[in-house]
């Protein structure tokens, strides 16, 4: 669950898998963060967690679903932060930008697959978005580095691709500005070389 001071209210479904018509009972531990509830439809579990505190920071709390008199623990990590992230997508290209707080002058932005934990990174300036491309439909959790100071957080559900180029730097994660400069370093040896070369 992630909190911006103006947005007090988060929703988060689960599937529970397995369960069909058997009874289940439910319940959040204690925490002095937010509170929590719940509506469960067939295998459904929607969670609705409610801004109770204005305490920044990463916070941990638990659901306890008790099924045949064992207990799942399911840990709900609550973020709190100042920082807020724009996200754009179309067809698996995401346009990123931090949108809180109104004057920075660096993010890291990291894109994480939640189903093979691959990550993207970029990072941006203002005045330039980044923009990745993923090459797979699912969700994706993000995560901006504002001036080594602050953090934000985002979700994004990529429903499917609607490109078909391939970016030679994105797929391999490597930073394109530094395979630039490398590329145009090596270019310039190479000419050098040949140059001297004729000469003698």
């Amino acid at each position: 669950m992630i909190y911006r001071p103006a947005n007090q209210i988060q929703t988060k479904n689960l599937k529970i898998k397995g369960i069909g018509d058997e009874s289940l009972s439910i319940r959040f531990e204690e925490s002095h963060v937010a509170d929590f509830d719940y509506n469960l439809d067939n295998e459904n579990l929607v969670i609705n967690a409610k801004l109770t505190e204005q305490s920044l920071g990463e916070f941990e709390s638990r659901i306890i679903v008790n099924h045949n008199e064992i207990d799942y623990h399911m840990p709900i990590i609550v973020r709190v932060s100042e920082g807020a992230i724009t996200i754009n997508e179309d067809g698996g290209k995401l346009s990123i930008d931090v949108s809180s707080p109104s004057s920075w002058s660096y993010a890291k932005i990291s894109i994480i697959n939640k189903e093979t934990g691959k990550t993207f990174t970029d990072s941006i300036v203002p005045g330039k978005n980044s923009e990745l491309t993923v090459y797979q439909p699912g969700e994706y959790w993000i995560e901006a580095e504002i001036d080594r100071t602050l953090s934000a957080y985002a979700t994004i559900q990529v429903e499917k691709i609607e490109h078909s180029e391939k970016n030679l730097a994105n797929m391999l994660n490597l930073p394109e500005k530094p395979i630039l400069i490398i590329s145009a370093i090596m270019i310039v040896t190479a000419i050098v070389g040949l140059l001297v070369r004729r000469r003698y």
